[in-house]
């Protein structure tokens, strides 16, 4: 048990020293790829294609294999769309702010 928490707590710590995690840029990136066509063919592309192997039938390993491909890519799309909504909050709460100034 104790082993196992000092194993945790090393593992953590090393991962995160040797690559910091820049949350404003991955913020700047999820905003930036939103709307952008690229992206966005990307995601219907890769979605319809994963949709294609489970539509043809494929083993149990490599079905659940792809329902995470799935379940990842619906993921980075729902964190796009919090950051956009993050954004448009900010938006609003500093035009609020500006016209109690005024």
């Amino acid at each position: 048990m104790f082993k196992k928490l000092i194993r945790k707590f090393v593992e953590k710590h090393l991962y995160d020293a040797a690559e910091p995690i820049l949350i404003e840029n991955l913020r700047d990136w999820l905003y930036s790829s939103y709307r952008h066509t690229g992206f966005i063919q990307y995601y219907k592309l890769r979605k319809r294609n994963l949709m294609g192997l489970l539509e043809n039938g494929i083993k149990d390993d490599e079905y659940w294999i792809t329902i995470g491909k799935l379940r990842e890519l619906k993921s980075m799309n729902t964190s796009m769309n919090i950051e956009v909504a993050r954004r448009q909050k900010e938006e609003k709460k500093q035009i609020r702010e500006d016209k109690k100034k005024v």
